[in-house]
């Protein structure tokens, strides 16, 4: 008698299919939605931190500008001091000179008070960095008076 065997293929790798082939498709389909939710986090956190970062060197700039602000009006006062026709100047400091490593502008203008007889109005503009054009600007502005030299006496 003759008996019938199933065909094989004599390949080892050969598998019978299972009949929970579903399963495998729905569990790659979760790891895909998890990898998905852990990417769309991630580029959250690192959007956070890049405004986080942005916002505090805004804010660092925005210090530096007012100290070269205050510097500019100090700066001002002293000129007037020694000499009383001072008319302002444009300070470029150096970034060598500030700690943050980048260059800072500083625009003194003097001009005659409308409202004071012998009075300055001192105003001040500061830019920092002065490199970029995204640097912050910090404006001072003070009226001082002016001390009117005395005449000098000729001895004879």
């Amino acid at each position: 008698m003759i008996r019938k065997v199933p065909f094989t293929s004599g390949c080892p790798l050969a598998r019978t299919p299972r009949r929970g082939g579903r399963r495998s498709g729905l569990v790659l389909g979760i790891v895909l939605v998890c990898v998905v939710v852990a990417v769309m986090l991630a580029t959250v956190v690192t959007n956070a931190a890049m405004l986080n970062r942005r916002q505090l060197e805004l804010a660092n700039w925005q210090q530096q500008a007012s100290w070269l602000a205050e510097s500019g009006l100090q700066r001002a006062v002293h000129r007037l001091h020694t000499a009383p026709d001072y008319g302002g100047e444009t300070w470029e400091v150096p970034a060598a000179s500030l700690a943050a490593g980048r260059s800072g502008s500083v625009v003194i203008r003097v001009q005659p008070h409308p409202a004071e007889t012998g009075g300055r109005l001192i105003r001040v503009e500061a830019r920092y960095p002065s490199e970029t054009p995204r640097g912050v600007l910090s404006v001072c502005e003070a009226s001082m008076d002016v001390p009117v030299p005395a005449p000098e006496e000729n001895p004879r």
